[in-house]
C-alpha cells in the first residue's frame, strides 16, 4: 500500500470510514450510474471501483471537480482538451512582426513588398498587445506540406482577427479594410512551399491593438479544425460547469472566499463529472494525430449522444446577452468627433435591427439622442421607432455618463432632471436602469439620487478594475445614508468581441457561487470610441447554441434581466452601506 503523504486533515479523518463504507456505497454509485448511463452498459465498461470511491469521498466533504487546478494532476478532460487544442493549433499563423508607431516610424522601402526587411521590428504572437496608435503587422507565410494530415491543395485562405481594425495587403495587393475579422483568399491552387506576404496596417480605436487570431483555412479539410475546437470547448465548459470552484476574480485580482451559494445538487454534479471524464477517454485523438479523420469522427459520433445528460444540466444556466456601446463624450477626441461616432454607431445598430429581428440595444446619455435629433433626424426617427417597438432601450437617466465622485448633489439632480425630462418628451419613456460603466468609483449618495429620479436598478462593471480587492458581491442592495436602496448588478466586464466563450462559462460558475443565481447578464459591443455590436458578434453568440455542452444563450434587454432578478428570492441579498471605490 502506498504511503500517504501530506494528507489533508479532512481526508485523514474520513479515510478509514471511506474504506469501511465502500461496499455499502457501491450500490448507491451503481444507481447513479444507471440514472445517467442507461445506454452505456453494452458500449462502455467503467471502473466502478474508482467511480464508487470518488462518489463516496465527494459526498463526505467539499467536492472538487477533477481538474488540474484542483488536484494538481490533469484530468481526462484536461488531457483531451490539451491534445485537441494542440492539433487545432497547427493551422495557426503565429510569430508576426510589428512596426513602431506610424506617427514616428520611417521605413526603408514598402512594408507590403516581399523584399522588405522587418528583422528589427518587434515580435508579436497571437493574442499579443501592441501599444501604439497605428502600425504595420507583417508575416511571410509559407504553405506547409499538409494541414490536419491532409495534403495542401485547392483554395487556401488566411483568416485574421484584429482588435480594433485594419487594412490588408497580400503580396502587395490591397485587399481593403476589415473591421475586426475577415477571411482573405491566398490562392485557388495551393502547393506546398508557396509564399505569401501578409501586411496589415492596424489601427487602434481607443485602447491597444490586439492581434487576436490568424489561421490558414483549406478546402481540403473544410470545417474540421473548427469542429475540433468546439469539441474541446464543450468538454472544458462541461468540466467548469460541473466544478465546485469558489474563486472570484476581477480584471486584476483572484481570491477564494470558499463560499458556494449554488442550489444545484452536488451529488448530481459529481456523477455527471465522472461521466464526462469517462467519455473524454473515448475520443480517439490518436486517429486524428495520424490523419485518420474518419476513425476520429466515428469516435466523436459515438460519444456525442452520451453527452446529453451533461448538456441538459448545462442548459439550466443562461447567458443573457445585452448589446450596447459605451461612448466617451470627449476622452481622446474632440466634441464633434463624438457626434460622428454616435451617428455611425447608432446608424449601424438600426441597420442590424433591420437584419436581425431578435436584435435589441441599450444606450445611455440624453445628450447623444439630442445630437441625433439636431444633426441626423433620420437616425433619430429610426431610434424613436425602435424605442416604440421595445427593441431600443433607454438607460442611464443622465445627460451624459458623468464622473461619479466629483459632481455636487445639485449637479447630480440636474443631470437626472434634464435627462429624464428629455427622454419623456422626445421618446415617450423614462430610464429605469442607472447605467454608468466607466466612472472610477461611485459616491455613496447615488442610490438616493437614482430613487428620486424614478430609477430602480444600477449596473456597472467598473469596480472590477480594482487592482487590490475583489468586490464581494455581484448582486446586492446598495443603500444610501438616507436609507434609499437600489438593486445593483455588477457584470464581470465588457465582452467587446465575444471571442472567449470559455471565459463566459467561467464567469457563470463564479456568478453562481457568488449569488446562487443561474442566469447572468453579459454586456457586449465595442465601446469608448463607439462601434457597438456587430452582426459578426451576434453570429459568434449564435454559434454557442450549437456546442455540445454550453449554457443556454439568449438576447434581451437590461429591463427584462432586472425583472427576472426581482422575481427571485432576494430576502437574503447583501446590503452595501458605503461608497463604491476604485
Amino acid at each position: 500500500m502506498k504511503k500517504q503523504r501530506n494528507l489533508p486533515a479532512a481526508v485523514a479523518c474520513v479515510r478509514q470510514f471511506i474504506i469501511f463504507s465502500f461496499r455499502r456505497k457501491r450500490e448507491k454509485a451503481h444507481a447513479a450510474r444507471t440514472r445517467y448511463l442507461p445506454w452505456l452498459s453494452e458500449k462502455m465498461e467503467l471502473d466502478m471501483t474508482i467511480f464508487s470511491r470518488l462518489s463516496l469521498a465527494f459526498s463526505l466533504f467539499v467536492p472538487l471537480a477533477i481538474s488540474t487546478a484542483q488536484t494538481g494532476q490533469p484530468s481526462d478532460v484536461d488531457r483531451l482538451v490539451s491534445a485537441l487544442d494542440s492539433i487545432a493549433a497547427t493551422t495557426y499563423v503565429n510569430n508576426w512582426k510589428s512596426s513602431p508607431d506610424l506617427s514616428t516610424a520611417v521605413f526603408d522601402g514598402d512594408p507590403t513588398s516581399a523584399g522588405f526587411n522587418d528583422s528589427n521590428w518587434r515580435d508579436v504572437r497571437l493574442g499579443g498587445e501592441i501599444h501604439v496608435d497605428s502600425c504595420w503587422i507583417r508575416k511571410v507565410i509559407v504553405l506547409p506540406d499538409s494541414i490536419f494530415g491532409k495534403p495542401v491543395r485547392g483554395r487556401i485562405s488566411l483568416y485574421v482577427a484584429l482588435d480594433n481594425y485594419g487594412y490588408m495587403w497580400i503580396n502587395g495587393k490591397d485587399e481593403g479594410y476589415f473591421p475586426f475579422d475577415k477571411e482573405f483568399v491566398l490562392t485557388e491552387d495551393a502547393k506546398p512551399g508557396m509564399k505569401f506576404v501578409a501586411a496589415i496596417k492596424a489601427v487602434n480605436g481607443g485602447a491597444n491593438i490586439h492581434l487576436m487570431h490568424a489561421e490558414l483555412r483549406s478546402d481540403s479539410i473544410g470545417t474540421l479544425p473548427d469542429m475540433v475546437r468546439d469539441l474541446a470547448l464543450s468538454f472544458r465548459v462541461g468540466q467548469k460547469i460541473l466544478s465546485f470552484d469558489t474563486y472570484q476574480t476581477n480584471s486584476h485580482v483572484k481570491i477564494d472566499p470558499r463560499i458556494d451559494k449554488s442550489h444545484m445538487n452536488r451529488g448530481e454534479k459529481t456523477d455527471l463529472n465522472h461521466l464526462l471524464q469517462s467519455l473524454a477517454t473515448r475520443i480517439d485523438v490518436d486517429a486524428l494525430y495520424a490523419g485518420d479523420t474518419g476513425k476520429f469522427m466515428s469516435s466523436v459520433n459515438l460519444v456525442r449522444p452520451l453527452l446529453k445528460p451533461i448538456s441538459d444540466f448545462a442548459k439550466q444556466y443562461t447567458l443573457y446577452f445585452v448589446a450596447n456601446a459605451h461612448i466617451d463624450a470627449a476622452w481622446l477626441w474632440r466634441y464633434m468627433e463624438t457626434i460622428d461616432i454616435c451617428e455611425r454607431t447608432f446608424g449601424s445598430v438600426l441597420h442590424m435591427m433591420d437584419v436581425r429581428p431578435d436584435m435589441t440595444y441599450a444606450q445611455s446619455a440624453a445628450a447623444y439622442y439630442d445630437w441625433m435629433e439636431k444633426y441626423d433626424p433620420a437616425v433619430f426617427n429610426g431610434i424613436k421607432q425602435r424605442v416604440k417597438d421595445g427593441r431600443w432601450e433607454v438607460v442611464g437617466g443622465m445627460w451624459i455618463e458623468p464622473d461619479c465622485n466629483i459632481p455636487s448633489g445639485e449637479s447630480w439632480m440636474h443631470q437626472l432632471l434634464y435627462s429624464q425630462d428629455y427622454f419623456k418628451k422626445n421618446l415617450g419613456v423614462e430610464a429605469k436602469i442607472g447605467w454608468n460603466p466607466d466612472s472610477f468609483g461611485y459616491t455613496w449618495n447615488m442610490p438616493e439620487f437614482y430613487v428620486n429620479a424614478g430609477i430602480d436598478a444600477f449596473i456597472t462593471q467598473k469596480i472590477g478594475w480594482n487592482d487590490t480587492n475583489v468586490f464581494p458581491y455581484r448582486v446586492f442592495w446598495w443603500e444610501s445614508p438616507d436609507g434609499s436602496k437600489i438593486l445593483s448588478y455588477f457584470p464581470f466586464d465588457y465582452v467587446n468581441q465575444v471571442t472567449d466563450p470559455y471565459g463566459l462559462a467561467d464567469w457563470m460558475r463564479q456568478f453562481e457561487a457568488n449569488t446562487g443565481f443561474t442566469s447572468m447578464m453579459v454586456l457586449f459591443g465595442v465601446g469608448d470610441h463607439g462601434g457597438g455590436p456587430s452582426l459578426e458578434m451576434m453570429k459568434r453568440i449564435d454559434h454557442l447554441k450549437t456546442l455540445d455542452i454550453y449554457p443556454k444563450v439568449e438576447f434581451g434587454t437590461t429591463a427584462n434581466y432586472i425583472k427576472w432578478l426581482k422575481s427571485q428570492d432576494l430576502s437574503k441579498l447583501p446590503v452595501w452601506n458605503s461608497e463604491l471605490y476604485l
